[in-house]
């Protein structure tokens, strides 16, 4: 798949079955429920994007937040399609994202990664964040969690 044969676009109210689905397939019991990701629709609709191919089937989908206060904003959540990962989809839809967040005056975003999952961390790296922390219990479950952070002015 070429950078070219996919649409990267807002997310509609419409995607969020196709998103969920994704959401299984990628996350498995860390998934968001459908319900989580419809109230994510109604909050962070500017920041909530969706890549499809030519037939609308999901490629991938990002999702993130910001606060105009603090100038700082969230990738709160990045999947991609098993089937198509390494292919362009993850790193055009982070970039859009950044884009956005940028776009509203945001000069920090930050992210969390496991630090076990090596083709997440290389992508952010690709996207020029760097590590800023690291938590051995994140989600109050153990689960070991890096925080990382972009400064687009720099």
């Amino acid at each position: 798949m070429m950078e070219n044969e996919f649409l990267i676009n807002t997310v509609l109210e419409d995607d969020l079955k196709g998103i969920f689905e994704l959401e299984k397939q990628v996350f498995g019991k860390m998934s968001y429920p459908l319900f989580v990701l419809r109230q994510f629709y109604d909050i962070c609709q500017d920041c909530f994007l969706i890549a499809t191919d030519s037939q609308n089937k999901v490629l991938g989908y990002t999702l993130g937040n910001y606060n105009i206060q603090t100038q700082t904003g969230w990738i709160l959540s990045l999947a991609v399609s098993a089937d198509i990962q390494s292919k362009g989809v993850g790193f055009s839809l982070s970039q859009s994202l950044i884009e956005k967040m940028k776009n509203h005056g945001i000069t920090q975003i930050f992210l969390t990664v496991s630090p076990t999952n090596h083709a997440a961390l290389k992508l952010y790296k690709k996207l020029q964040f760097v590590a800023h922390s690291f938590d051995n219990n994140y989600y109050g479950d153990q689960e070991e969690r890096m925080v990382m952070c972009l400064n687009p002015k720099l």
